[in-house]
């Protein structure tokens, strides 16, 4: 895991805690907020994709093409 995944996921967890007060609160959620959440959250999804193809990239073989 690298230093920026733990980032994103500090950060959407930050955000998803800030939204929760804001809902308990019951006071309108600013936009910004709920856009840099959905920002954090796109970061972390695209982060983990990405860790995924990598590391199917890693483990195939190429014994078959050869010849």
């Amino acid at each position: 895991m690298k230093f920026q995944d733990v980032i994103a996921g500090s950060m959407t967890i930050i955000l998803l805690f800030a939204l929760i007060a804001f809902a308990m609160m019951e006071v309108e959620t600013p936009e910004e907020l709920r856009l840099a959440f959905g920002v954090s959250i796109g970061w972390v999804f695209s982060r983990g994709i990405n860790g995924y193809n990598n590391a199917r990239k890693g483990k195939v073989t190429h014994d078959e093409w050869s010849g």
